[in-house]
């Protein structure tokens, strides 16, 4: 056997091997039950009380009542059973990998993220280490911590992606590419759009390749497929909870873009940086389209003053955490590079900014809770290889320059990323714990329902039951039963305690300690 292939690649190993032992860091001292979301819980319950997709969710229920009943947020009841409103088939993965283990199940979750890095090195054109630049450039580090099927699912979709490029230089290529995006498509179908951006992209300007008239005929046939399928058995397909979650209305859909654009962007309400990014597109779009002359330098100089004045803002750690310039500020770094960008490169781009359009006009909500915009990773990943790609093309103290200052940007980011989801777990588990630690005899309901997804393996031990209001909560004390009320809006008659983290309070039968921490939640912002 010989060393060559392992010498050639060994930076690349290095790097991952970094990554791998970093995230590991976080995660061995971490509470590996406790998640950063209450979607996050969901899917930690799925995977570890059930071994069956066609399993309900184990859950603690008093004597008479079926776990279907008073059931928390993003849960679907069938019969006496409660299962996820989602897809089982990531956390049922992952359960039988990590032995329905918490912290082996994260472990899994970050090995299957990092095997984005090579598809990522690979995608771009470059390999080596264009593969980590890549990972930090578009945000992929927080989502590898987290138990998320995003990381995953991307590095399907980034296997799919380079089959399919790889796929156009042969004359008659096997469409390897659809299966591993099927199931990247079943676990996140936002994915199946920037997917599509690539192929259309990738076979206009690719027309004078061998592989092109296969890769055509394969395309149209699974559009076909997709498109049948969809229209005849969308829930089968991509789940019940994409088309419950679809917009409406005409109104609520263009109310709904502005509150998709201020929360992925910049607020509007925010004016130097609204004219900032409108300064950094108008740039972007000029060097795209005259990439030499004198025009060429006066869009760089657009593009750099609004880069200037939204970097201020990320310096400052207040463009709001779902933004996707407090995850993947590097991406500002995109008119400087677009001049030495090759076909490759181009397809990448051009593929990534559409898709990123598409999402932004169609998504049904902006993610809700998370850290950058998790819809968009597909594109931002596009993008990150295409700029990865047109950086190793520079040359001298330029190249090194755009390198070094998009590389501690785009860190800090990831770090911010990682440290906002790292305060939010602690402070869930603190609140479990809170919960665990009442007497036995107590049953607990709320009228927050998203408190046992975020306590999920304390519901699993004892009753934690959702309900409208404390009345419903007083007819269970009216049948004998021990009840505590604990809830940041409404009290039960009887004690009432003192207001906790995110202003929960106890109440009903008996005085207990209010949850540790703050009554506003305040993630620390690590500003430069």
């Amino acid at each position: 056997m010989t060393l060559g292939p392992i010498r050639r690649n060994l930076p690349l190993l290095i790097a991952i091997a970094v990554i791998l032992a970093m995230g590991a860091a976080i995660l061995l001292p971490g509470p590996s039950y406790a998640p950063f979301s209450g979607d996050n819980g969901l899917k930690l319950w799925q995977a570890s009380g059930t071994r069956t997709e066609a399993e309900g969710l184990a859950r603690s229920m008093p004597a008479g009542i079926p776990p279907s009943q008073f059931p928390p947020a993003l849960t679907v009841s069938e019969g006496d059973e409660l299962y996820a409103g989602f897809s089982a088939s990531f956390a049922w993965l992952l359960g039988h990998l990590g032995l329905r283990r918490p912290l082996p199940m994260r472990v899994w979750l970050l090995v299957l993220t990092v095997c984005s890095i090579p598809l990522l090195g690979r995608l771009s054109g470059r390999g080596n280490l264009s593969g980590p630049f890549a990972f930090l450039l578009c945000g992929l580090a927080p989502y590898s911590l987290v138990f998320w099927e995003h990381g995953p699912a991307l590095s399907l979709f980034l296997l799919s992606a380079l089959l399919l490029m790889e796929g156009l230089r042969r004359r008659r290529a096997v469409p390897w590419w659809l299966a591993p995006l099927l199931l990247a498509a079943r676990w996140r179908p936002e994915l199946l759009v920037a997917f599509a951006a690539l192929a259309v992209t990738a076979l206009i300007r690719s027309r004078a390749m061998e592989g092109f008239r296969s890769t055509l005929t394969q395309s149209a046939i699974v559009a076909a497929l997709g498109m049948a399928a969809l229209l005849l058995q969308p829930g089968l397909l991509l789940g019940e909870h994409v088309m419950q979650n679809l917009p409406g209305s005409s109104g609520s859909f263009f109310s709904t873009r502005a509150d998709v654009y201020s929360s992925w962007f910049v607020d509007p309400s925010n004016l130097v940086a609204t004219f900032g990014l409108l300064l950094w597109i108008a740039g972007t779009v000029i060097a795209t389209l005259k990439p030499r002359g004198s025009l060429h330098r006066v869009s760089l100089l657009l593009a750099g003053l609004g880069t200037i004045s939204l970097l201020y803002y990320f310096v400052r750690g207040s463009l709001g955490p779902r933004s996707l310039l407090s995850l993947s500020p590097g991406l500002l770094v995109a008119p400087w590079l677009l001049s030495t960008t090759g076909d490759r490169q181009r397809t990448l781009l051009a593929a990534g900014v559409f898709s990123m359009l598409a999402i932004l006009v169609f998504s049904p909500t902006d993610g809700m809770f998370q850290f950058g915009p998790r819809f968009l990773l597909g594109p931002m990943a596009l993008v990150s290889a295409g700029l990865v790609g047109s950086v190793s093309r520079t040359g001298g103290g330029r190249s090194r320059a755009l390198l070094g200052a998009t590389l501690i940007v785009s860190l800090v980011g990831s770090i911010r990323g990682i440290v906002f989801q790292e305060y939010f777990r602690h402070r869930h588990s603190d609140l479990a714990a809170t919960i665990e630690h009442l007497p036995k005899e107590d049953v607990v309901c709320t009228d927050e329902p998203w408190l046992p997804l975020v306590s999920w393996w304390v519901a699993m031990e004892r009753p934690l039951l959702v309900m409208s209001s404390p009345t419903q909560a007083e007819s269970l004390s009216g049948e004998g039963m021990r009840v505590v009320w604990i809830s940041s809006k409404t009290v039960m008659e009887g004690q009432t305690g003192n207001p906790g983290y995110r202003g929960l309070r106890f109440s009903g039968d008996g005085v207990r300690s209010p949850p540790p921490g703050p009554s506003v939640p305040n993630p620390p912002r690590i500003s430069l």
